[in-house]
């Protein structure tokens, strides 16, 4: 899904598409065939489309997070741990975009208190 015209650019060097948005059921992009879009409450503007999931999407989510769970269950905490480490380093690599998306999306200006950072801990 495009943007509207009016929408704000989020320019990017991102091998990610920060202005088109999908549903991922089951590890797999997944269309709607109905979408929405917020306002920009700093510019009023509208931002990109973003789908609407239907009763058959979430019965779909769910039943793959069921069958996903029956393996996870399975793995072991240092398994978990680096799952969960190597996600977020890959969430880290995009924090300067996902940061600008949420400026969109709030409306706040963009300065260093508003872009989230993002860093995995552990306890």
């Amino acid at each position: 899904m495009a943007p509207s015209a009016d929408s704000p650019s989020l320019s990017s060097t991102s091998d990610i598409e920060f202005t088109s948005f999908s549903n991922v059921i089951n590890g797999r992009l997944s269309s709607a065939s109905k979408t929405t879009h917020a306002i920009n409450p700093a510019t009023k503007k509208p931002n990109w489309e973003v789908p609407i999931s239907t009763s058959q999407d979430v019965d779909e989510a769910v039943a793959a997070a069921r069958t996903a769970f029956k393996t996870w269950s399975k793995t072991t905490i240092a398994e978990r741990k680096a799952a969960l480490e190597g996600w977020s380093a890959e969430i880290a690599k995009y924090v300067t975009e996902f940061g600008k998306l949420l400026v969109n999306e709030q409306g706040k200006p963009v300065s260093p208190p508003n872009v989230p950072r993002i860093k995995w801990e552990t306890v």
